[in-house]
């Protein structure tokens, strides 16, 4: 077998099995969903899949926020917290110690940063912004 031919047939499997794996997350989560609850209970439902996959799953999340389902969602990413939810509380100990919208939690506790990266005399230059100080 040429390294071609095994390349193809490598990257065949790759795609096949990317495929099945995006089909069987959005097939668990539609499945979760036969009964159409009211509240729904989602632990960490992007972790470990590939950016198209979870975006396929984000979708399925915000058809039936739209649908009027409560979702309640676990996880450890605020990009994604940021992205699905209207509140976000944080348990430490077992208890709720903050619960607000991610807007005004991140005007509160969040960080005025901006990372800046850009081209001087060919080579990457990279900033970090923050409180308009440069560092």
């Amino acid at each position: 077998m040429t390294d071609k031919s095994s390349w193809f047939k490598r990257k065949r499997r790759h795609s096949c099995r990317r495929v099945l794996k995006r089909h069987e997350a959005s097939s668990d989560i539609r499945r979760s969903m036969i009964n159409n609850p009211e509240l729904w209970f989602l632990d960490e439902p992007t972790t470990g899949l590939d950016p198209a996959i979870a975006a396929t799953i984000k979708d399925i999340i915000r058809e039936q926020k739209a649908k009027g389902t409560t979702a309640f969602l676990t996880t450890h990413n605020m990009y994604i917290a940021d992205e699905l939810c209207d509140r976000v509380a944080f348990i430490i100990d077992g208890e709720i110690k903050l619960i607000d919208t991610p807007k005004n939690l991140k005007l509160q506790y969040g960080q005025k940063l901006v990372d800046v990266e850009y081209v001087e005399n060919d080579k990457i230059v990279k900033e970090y912004v923050q409180n308009n100080r440069r560092s």
